[in-house]
């Protein structure tokens, strides 16, 4: 289902043009939606690919089962994928909500995600599993693993991770996986998957990133609409063998996608910096930095390499 409150705004993402309306216009430029002006209509920036609910459930494939209650929305405009799901999922119920814009896009430690309209992936699922909470160690860490093997079947064989789940690119931050939970109850715990991919950034709104970054179109053509069906279907795959499994299954892993392995880093939390080399992972996800012989367990913290 495809929720825009703007009549005259779905027609022109879905018909690729329309006729020149105040009203019109006025959306246009409120969420820095590319067009260009004909007189007696406009057409919509050839670069913008709207999202499309038949082609995205195309590429779901097998992922749903029939049995399933499934929740599928596509947002026009939202504050945050993540939070509205969070809000918003049932107990038995697959809720998957992709945005073509957020206005309060979140990243992990309540950081600003830059969100233009029609430019990246927003992509949140959530669903109950079993808990207990402290279960889910890993999660992140298996999210991300899973997102790469997507981005390099589409062709970004250069793609790999930071601990603990930032997807790098040529250095750069090509995007980022935030997992939030529910109050636990007897039913199990509930989990949302939010997931942030650049493909595009033009100039105003990369001047908003205060970190390096990266994006997919540098690198190679990819379609937004195929992107997001098959990340969709992963997901709902790694969900499934998350609540099976767990993350013990995958940790000798880890090393085909930490980009750091071996190399001195820093590891900051708060006001402390920690320096060692990356030595991988425990079966927690806890990431291992050898620290002048001393093997020290970091929960938490943002992973840089040391500077030479």
């Amino acid at each position: 289902m495809i929720i825009n409150p703007f009549p005259e705004l779905e027609e022109f993402l879905v018909n690729g043009s329309h006729p020149p309306t105040p009203r019109l216009l006025h959306l246009l430029e409120e969420m820095q939606i590319g067009y260009k002006d004909l007189g007696d209509k406009i057409v919509i920036d050839p670069s913008l690919e709207p999202f499309d609910e038949t082609k995205i459930m195309s590429e779901l494939g097998d992922a749903l089962s029939p049995s399933e209650s499934v929740r599928f929305e596509i947002y026009r405009d939202i504050g945050s994928t993540n939070e509205h799901v969070l809000a918003n999922v049932e107990y038995g119920q697959l809720y998957i909500c992709l945005a073509e814009h957020q206005t309060s896009g979140r990243g992990r430690r309540g950081r600003r995600w830059i969100s233009p309209f029609g430019h990246n992936l927003y992509l949140s699922i959530g669903c109950y599993l079993q808990g207990p909470l402290e279960a889910f160690g890993g999660l992140s860490l298996l999210v991300g693993m899973r997102a790469v093997d997507v981005l390099r079947e589409l062709g970004l064989s250069d793609v790999g991770l930071k601990w603990p789940n930032d997807l790098i690119l040529d250095r750069g931050k090509l995007g980022g996986i935030l997992i939030e939970f529910k109050s636990q109850e007897d039913h199990g715990v509930g989990v949302v998957v939010g997931t942030g991919i650049n493909l595009r950034m033009n100039d105003h709104h990369a001047s908003q990133i205060d970190q390096n970054w990266s994006a997919t179109e540098s690198y190679v053509n990819l379609s937004r609409n195929v992107l997001a069906g098959r990340l969709s279907a992963r997901l709902i795959e790694t969900l499934r063998e998350f609540d099976r499994h767990g993350f013990g299954n995958y940790l000798s892993r880890w090393q085909d996608y930490n980009l750091f392995a071996g190399q001195e880093v820093i590891v900051k939390r708060g006001s402390e910096h920690f320096i060692g080399i990356d030595r991988g992972i425990d079966e927690k996800g806890n990431l291992l930095l050898d620290s002048g012989g001393v093997m020290q367990r970091h929960n938490a913290g943002e992973v840089s390499l040391r500077p030479i």
